[in-house]
């Protein structure tokens, strides 16, 4: 019989009590140190999620992650209020993977790499002793950027598109666009399984082993398995799925707009099956080790809400709020549910503490999210959020708290204060006078503005250049067309920018 994935080894179970004793106290680690799983599901908004309270509007019914709900939500701990550092992928896994808030590891637009002194979680694993296993499949996550720094193996399952982009290194640019364009309409989380099985077959059993898997497919294009369109059941409408990110330009009809949530739904739906047969197959391997999972995103999607489609235009929360979920049996407790705000950020220093890894680098902006398990109640937080529009020389600036969020545009030097309490959708934003032009004794608004300029300075997000990055170079033509194809860039053959400036809110 294979072994069920929602119940612990038992040499797990015969521990437990003594594990949790030790969270209970100094949240001290086990004494055997547990493989770690981190899973990025690319542009997987929270609000999307089953154990967030997602219900389809067209299919209530129906959750769109039961595997997730089931497994790892309802097995370990939620973080209601997750936000990521910025609303695309470059720059939020390097702050997954390093703890670092965007201004400080300096990776904020193409073609930034990680600088050589930000060091990252398999960095510290490797350093540790462990086995340390990547796997990427989309084009902001490739070994270009240094993401396969520290890990033994970094695979590419990007549907041949790192090996066939290097074959076609020397060919028309419209050529690998074409490369790029079709792996953005293919299926890759199949090769992201395949690949964990493979690397859980060559695992020793007296090594740790940390692993950081990226899926891709929730990304757009969206052409999800059939098996898996469920959510918008008689659909008879024009067939959609193709170039998502150009819809801000002809916005869709409403039942067009809800087909296209229905076509991510069911994206996520097929990559939550992936996330089972995964956590089937670590439980049938029978490791002697405890896993300590982490499943999250980087970024969220735009379906509309302000008038744009895709990512990378704004920092509304429908691309901060991400999933974040934690399962580690017998040290974390099954169906804990956290309300206050945390970062992208605090996942590398949460991880390190829980897994008992010291990490020799400097102080990380994350913080260790283990108290918070405790109950221990946090200080109030300001997260920095920030977005580098380089095409349009445009950076938008931030800070986002329990209740409110603050953004700068630059150069326009525009301000922006959402009410999130009274004003969740942020559709009503007040524009704080500037420092001087308003009396903080007797304007609130100019008191609370004032209040988060200051913050904004403290925080070292003031408009600056960034820091230099590790021998940035020209971006590989391989990848330029990639992430031309994808939106990021402005063709290199164009003078035209690969998308419209963001409208302003009012």
């Amino acid at each position: 019989m294979r072994p069920d994935p929602d119940r612990p080894a038992p040499r797990l179970r015969a521990r437990s009590a003594v594990l949790l004793a030790a969270c209970a106290g100094a949240c001290a680690p086990p004494a055997a140190a547990p493989d770690v799983l981190l899973i990025s599901i690319d542009s997987l908004r929270a609000d999307h999620v089953g154990a967030y309270g997602y219900q389809s509007p067209t299919r209530p019914d129906l959750s769109t992650t039961p595997n997730l709900d089931r497994l790892v939500a309802a097995q370990g701990v939620l973080f209601e209020q997750a936000i990521s550092t910025t609303s695309w992928t470059l720059p939020a896994h390097v702050s997954l993977l390093s703890g670092l808030c965007d201004q400080n590891h300096g990776v904020r637009d193409l073609p930034q790499r990680i600088p050589a002194d930000v060091a990252l979680l398999p960095e510290h694993f490797a350093a540790a002793g462990y086995r340390t296993f990547g796997a990427w499949s989309g084009p902001n996550l490739h070994p270009y950027f240094g993401f396969d720094r520290g890990f033994g193996t970094y695979a590419d399952c990007s549907q041949g598109f790192g090996s066939a982009a290097d074959t076609l290194a020397g060919a028309d640019p419209a050529a690998l666009r074409e490369l790029q364009t079709a792996s953005h309409r293919t299926v890759t989380g199949p090769l992201l399984v395949a690949a964990f099985e493979r690397e859980l077959g060559a695992l020793a059993p007296d090594q740790p082993w940390f692993g950081f898997l990226h899926f891709w497919d929730v990304h757009y294009d969206y052409l999800p398995p059939a098996e898996h369109d469920l959510f918008h059941p008689g659909y008879l409408g024009p067939p959609l799925g193709l170039d998502f990110h150009r819809l801000s330009d002809s916005p869709p009809s409403d039942a067009e707009r809800l087909r296209w949530l229905s076509l991510y739904d069911a994206e996520i739906h097929a990559t939550d099956e992936h996330i089972e047969r995964l956590l089937a197959a670590w439980a049938a391997a029978q490791r002697e080790r405890g896993l300590l999972l982490a499943v999250c995103a980087d970024h969220g999607e735009e379906f509309g809400e302000h008038l744009r489609y895709g990512h990378r235009w704004t920092l509304f929360e429908e691309v901060l709020r991400v999933p974040l979920l934690l399962r580690f049996d017998g040290v974390l407790p099954a169906g804990l549910r956290i309300k206050d705000l945390v970062s992208l950020t605090d996942v590398a220093p949460t991880l390190l503490a829980l897994a008992g890894v010291a990490a020799e680098a400097p102080a990380m902006d994350g913080q260790d999210l283990t108290a918070l398990i405790r109950g221990e109640r946090a200080g109030a937080r300001e997260l920095g959020i920030e977005l580098s529009l380089g095409a349009f020389g445009l950076t938008q600036l931030g800070l986002r708290t329990e209740g409110f969020k603050y953004t700068e545009d630059h150069p326009s030097g525009r301000r922006s204060l959402y009410d999130l309490r009274s004003d969740p959708g942020e559709q009503g934003p007040s524009h704080p006078p500037r420092l001087g032009s308003g009396r903080p004794d007797t304007d609130p608004r100019a008191a609370l503005g004032a209040r988060f300029v200051a913050a904004l300075e403290a925080h070292g997000l003031e408009l600056a250049e960034a820091r230099a990055s590790a021998g940035p170079g020209p971006l590989p033509e391989s990848l330029r067309s990639a992430l031309e194809a994808a939106g990021y860039l402005a063709p290199a053959d164009s003078a035209e920018p690969a998308g419209e400036l963001p409208p302003q809110q009012d």
